[in-house]
């Protein structure tokens, strides 16, 4: 196994008060419905592929 350490120089991490105001994953006023952001762009097919999507709203790339 190789490990490789990367910085997160280039990521915003958003704070979970924020998610959940900004309803990235979770709608706030029915948890059961996929009216959020995740629930928009979803189209996974595996639990990896949820994982990452997941990761990738909460932990945002940007370019400087």
């Amino acid at each position: 196994m190789k490990i490789v350490y990367e910085s997160s120089c280039n990521t915003m991490i958003i704070d979970p008060t924020s998610a959940k105001v900004l309803e990235l994953l979770i709608n706030l006023s029915d948890p059961k419905s996929n009216d959020t952001l995740f629930g928009a762009i979803n189209r996974t097919k595996t639990k990896s592929g949820y994982v990452i999507l997941r990761s990738n709203i909460l932990q945002a790339s940007f370019k400087t």
